[in-house]
């Protein structure tokens, strides 16, 4: 699918048994998979394989044997248009066993313990990594000893294996808290590694095509990331809204990074969508980086850039401006 210009929408499976007249019951589909979360303005067009889970929901119609499921896409959240197509459509009665992964992410184990995701790692900051993932219950049985396994790979070598505590997960069911700690990268060079998810329980699952997610996390010699792009900078589109009063007003965004160990800060690099809504309208003007430090409590400037101006080149690259004292 592609849609423009919001992300602030839901695709639905909309469930009736009066034809839609007066009883509509939504169920959203997510994309769990290895696409970003929703995709942005002409970003992937991605094709996704999902299972919906209508237990709960069939449960709740008034007419059990008037049932007829719909798709809808919801823009009321500033989507003018979108391209979105439903192929190869199957109703199937639940499997005993059957758990699907839905989410996976990886933390830094830092002193502070904020909890944040990072695709990219500085060889200086390495810390031991905890890895989260979540599975759904989309079964008829309840699936005890349910646990998340973790297995990290360098290329075709597997480096590391961890399992979560096993749990039990109802029917129509989910668990988002499966955890495995922890995975310290080995030697302090740069290095890309593949991180899978995978979901099991005691018996056997009847549908193990959708147990397991993968992730990148790169160990990089200078570059600290939040993008989930990769060390050559593939910049990630994004957007900000809610600003009409404010046109032409300076505005700072920024990430937060955690740091495990003294270092030197030389650069901020900005990623610049390549999208050409308003593009026309920016080029010209100035951007400029800061680095903040933040004791607890407050955000005290301890560095930034000289002013630099956007040119139309710019977008869809990353700028590297140089602090004026790392």
């Amino acid at each position: 699918w592609r849609h423009c210009c919001d992300g602030s929408f839901e695709y639905y499976a909309e469930v009736s048994s009066d034809g839609f007249s007066s009883e509509v019951l939504q169920v959203i589909i997510s994309d769990r998979g290895t696409q970003p979360f929703f995709n942005g303005v002409n970003a992937v067009p991605g094709t996704i394989t999902t299972k919906i889970d209508l237990t709960n929901v069939l449960a709740m119609v008034g007419n059990p044997t008037t049932v007829q499921v719909r798709f809808n896409h919801d823009g009321s959240g500033g989507t003018s248009h979108y391209f979105w197509m439903v192929d190869d459509f199957s109703l199937i009665e639940a499997r005993s066993n059957d758990l699907e992964a839905t989410a996976r992410r990886h933390y830094l184990n830092t002193p502070l313990l904020y909890g944040m995701d990072y695709p990219i790692v500085p060889t200086d900051q390495r810390v031991p990594f905890s890895f989260y993932g979540g599975a759904n219950n989309v079964g008829s049985a309840s699936q005890s000893n349910s646990i998340l396994t973790v297995n990290v790979k360098q290329g075709a070598t597997l480096i590391y294996t961890g399992t979560s505590t096993g749990v039990t997960i109802a029917p129509a069911t989910s668990n988002d808290s499966l955890n495995v700690s922890s995975w310290t990268p080995g030697a302090a060079t740069s290095n890309t590694y593949t991180v899978e998810y995978v979901i099991s329980s005691s018996v056997s699952d009847d549908d193990n095509t959708d147990n397991t997610l993968t992730r990148t996390v790169y160990l990089h010699d200078d570059i600290y990331a939040r993008d989930e792009g990769t060390p050559a900078g593939n910049v990630r589109t994004g957007y900000i809204k809610s600003l009409s009063g404010s046109l032409g007003e300076a505005l700072e965004i920024g990430n937060v990074f955690e740091i495990s160990a003294a270092d030197i800060i030389t650069d901020v690099q900005i990623g610049l969508a390549s999208s050409s809504i308003n593009t026309a309208a920016v080029v010209g003007k100035t951007i400029v980086g800061k680095v903040y430090a933040y004791d607890g409590t407050t955000y005290s400037l301890i560095g930034e850039t000289d002013f630099y101006t956007l040119a139309t080149s710019n977008f869809g690259t990353a700028v590297t401006l140089p602090l004026l004292l790392p």
